[in-house]
């Protein structure tokens, strides 16, 4: 498991981790209760930005937050730069930042 994930658990958040965009896709098609995406923008095969897109086509209400150690988002979305902090992943985190 990833430390931002056990860092999202410690928060409260229920996690469901996917090793590539096509995973995350199917996992989101199967379960409507998924509120957020949190997803890296540069990934091999399908990136963070057209996951994000084919996802939020089918759940406009999905929200999408974006982290990179190199690339910011096109779009004026969510973003943590890495290395993030734990206390930078609460703020995005943040129902007021939604």
């Amino acid at each position: 498991m990833f430390i931002s994930s056990r860092i999202v658990e410690t928060l409260g958040y229920h996690v469901v981790t996917a090793r590539t965009g096509l995973e995350a896709l199917a996992i989101l098609r199967d379960n409507s209760r998924i509120s957020i995406l949190f997803t890296d923008i540069q990934m091999p095969g399908m990136g963070g930005e057209e996951l994000a897109g084919i996802a939020a086509a089918s759940r406009p209400d999905l929200r999408v937050i974006f982290a990179s150690g190199s690339t910011r988002p096109r779009a004026d979305a969510a973003f943590l730069q890495k290395p993030y902090k734990t206390a930078d992943l609460v703020r995005v985190l943040s129902p007021r930042n939604a």
